[in-house]
């Protein structure tokens, strides 16, 4: 990752505290060079905007964790997938909130 602008900058700043909020690890990549798109970390992968509410939410590990495994079990099975937002107010698979 060099040679980035400073807006660039400012994402990575932004995937790190990511990272150290909800326990990861690994080196965070911008997939295609695109810092405000998709990052992948560990074997996940995160969409710029997800981390962002997933920052400014109160939600914990655990709960990211549940929301983000079941979506890409449901996404695999071409089910509906609950956005990060909707999960955060309380949407849950399997009901009505």
């Amino acid at each position: 990752m060099n040679n980035i602008l400073p807006i660039e900058v400012q994402a990575l700043v932004m995937v790190k505290e990511f990272m150290q909020r909800f326990d990861y690890d690994d080196e965070p990549y911008p997939i295609g060079g695109e810092y405000f798109g998709v990052w992948g970390f560990s074997d996940e992968f995160w969409d710029f905007q997800n981390i962002i509410t997933a920052l400014k939410s109160d939600i914990t590990p655990e709960s990211l964790s549940k929301w983000y495994w079941s979506s890409v079990d449901k996404a695999g099975k071409d089910e509906t997938v609950i956005n990060l937002k909707s999960w955060i107010k309380g949407a849950r698979y399997g009901t009505r909130s």
